[in-house]
């Protein structure tokens, strides 16, 4: 039986499901990176496989804490 081809709506329904939001528009495979929106407004660039590693976890790497913001978000921010 021959696996089902992921594409840009099933990014989409799999960030919905857990809040977040996939702002790209077109999927080519899993490395590719797409841009995705966390619930606390973040965005970060990852792939779709990376994406539902994070997603079991339920946070995204500025939400725990492991990457830090870019000094003019920073500025935004103060």
């Amino acid at each position: 039986m021959k696996k089902r081809r992921i594409n840009i709506e099933d990014c989409h329904k799999q960030a919905k499901s857990i809040g977040w939001e996939c702002l790209s528009e077109e999927y080519h495979n899993q490395q590719d990176k797409l841009t995705w929106k966390c619930p606390e407004g973040h965005v970060q660039e990852m792939s779709f496989a990376y994406f539902r590693v994070i997603s079991r976890k339920g946070r995204c790497v500025y939400c725990r804490g492991k990457k830090l913001f870019p000094l003019e978000e920073c500025k935004k921010m103060a």
